[in-house]
C-alpha cells in the first residue's frame, strides 16, 4: 500500500513538472530603451513602424530598409518620451475642453464631422480613446518645443526688421507653400568634429537630392527633424506659419526648388518646395532693337 502511494505521488510530481515545463514563460514584450524614468517598448516601435508603412502604402511612398525605419522609429519614441517627461516637470497639462476643441479643429480641417472622424479611425483600427491620447501627447510636445525655442532664441533688432519685411511682402501676395524639411541635429555647443560630421552628412544628402533621389525617402532615413517619419512633409503653410528659417528659405523659391544647407541653433537644414499656391507668374516679352532713322529730303 505504501509503495503504491509513493508511486502515485512520484508520478504526480513528474506530471506537475512536465506541465510546468510546457507552460514556460512566453515573451510578450521587451524594453528597447530606458529613458530616465520611462521605457520604450518593442510593441510601441512595432506600432509606429506599422503606422508609417500603412501611410506610405496609401500614398505610394517608397521607404528605406526595415532596419533604418525601426531605428528612426526608436529615435522618435525616445524624443517623445523626453519631451513628455519635460512637459510633466514643467507642469504642462491639456484639459479635456482644449483636447476636444483641437480634435474638432482637426475634423474641420479635413472637412469631416466628429462622427465621420470616429468612423475613419475605426477603419484604421484605432479607438477614439487612443486617438484622444495621441492628440493630447502631440499638443503637449508642441508646447514643450515652443517653450524650448523661446528660451534658446535671442532675436536681434535687425532680424525683427527682416521678418517684418518678409511678412509685408507675403501679406500682399498671400502665398502658400507645400514644404519638405530635412534636419541634421547638432548639440547646443557642437565640437569641430561634430560640426564636420554634420556638414559631411548634409552635403551627401544634398548631392543625392540633386541627382534625383526621393526627398521623402531620404527624410525618413536620414532626418532628425520632427516630421522625419512623415517624409519630412510639413504640408501646406504660409510663411507666417513657418519657422523664420523656413520662411526666409522659400522667398522667391519655385515648385521643385531645394534650398540649403541652412544653419540654425538646432542643426543643419534642407528645405524643398514641393508645390506653391497663390503665386502669379507674369510673362513679359522684351525686344532688343536698334533704330535707324532716315529723314527724307527734297533730293
Amino acid at each position: 500500500m505504501k509503495k503504491t502511494l509513493i508511486a502515485l505521488l512520484t508520478a504526480g510530481m513528474f506530471g506537475a513538472m512536465s506541465q510546468a515545463a510546457l507552460a514556460a514563460p512566453k515573451l510578450m514584450d521587451k524594453v528597447l530603451a530606458v529613458v530616465n524614468k520611462d521605457v520604450v517598448l518593442s510593441s510601441q516601435q512595432d506600432a509606429l513602424v506599422n503606422k508609417v508603412k500603412l501611410s506610405a502604402q496609401e500614398s505610394g511612398q517608397s521607404l528605406p530598409d526595415d532596419a533604418t525605419l525601426r531605428k528612426q522609429a526608436l529615435d522618435r519614441l525616445i524624443q517623445e518620451s523626453l519631451q513628455l517627461q519635460l512637459a510633466e516637470r514643467q507642469g504642462l497639462k491639456i484639459s479635456d475642453t482644449q483636447l476636444e476643441q483641437a480634435i474638432q479643429g482637426i475634423a474641420a480641417d479635413n472637412k469631416m464631422t466628429l462622427d465621420q472622424l470616429r468612423a475613419q479611425l475605426a477603419r484604421e483600427g484605432m479607438t477614439y480613446a487612443q486617438y484622444r491620447e495621441e492628440v493630447r501627447r502631440e499638443i503637449l510636445m508642441n508646447e514643450v518645443r515652443r517653450n524650448q525655442v523661446r528660451r534658446r532664441i535671442n532675436i536681434s533688432e535687425q532680424e525683427v526688421k527682416q521678418v517684418v519685411e518678409i511678412l509685408k511682402k507675403q501679406g500682399q501676395q498671400q502665398n502658400e507653400y507645400h514644404v519638405g524639411h530635412i534636419q541634421i541635429a547638432l548639440p547646443d555647443n557642437p565640437t569641430a568634429a561634430q560640426l564636420d560630421a554634420a556638414k559631411s552628412k548634409i552635403e551627401r544628402i544634398l548631392a543625392a537630392l540633386k541627382e534625383g533621389a526621393d526627398f521623402r525617402k531620404l527624410a525618413i532615413a536620414e532626418s532628425n527633424g520632427p516630421k522625419a517619419l512623415e517624409g519630412g512633409d510639413w504640408g501646406w503653410m504660409s510663411p507666417q506659419e513657418m519657422p523664420t528659417l523656413m520662411a526666409e528659405a522659400v522667398q522667391g523659391a519655385k515648385k521643385g526648388d531645394i534650398v540649403g544647407p541652412l544653419r540654425s541653433g538646432a542643426g543643419l537644414h534642407i528645405v524643398k518646395v514641393f508645390d506653391t499656391k497663390g503665386q502669379q507668374q507674369v510673362m513679359q516679352t522684351e525686344v532688343k532693337a536698334r533704330h535707324i532713322l532716315i529723314k527724307p529730303s527734297i533730293i
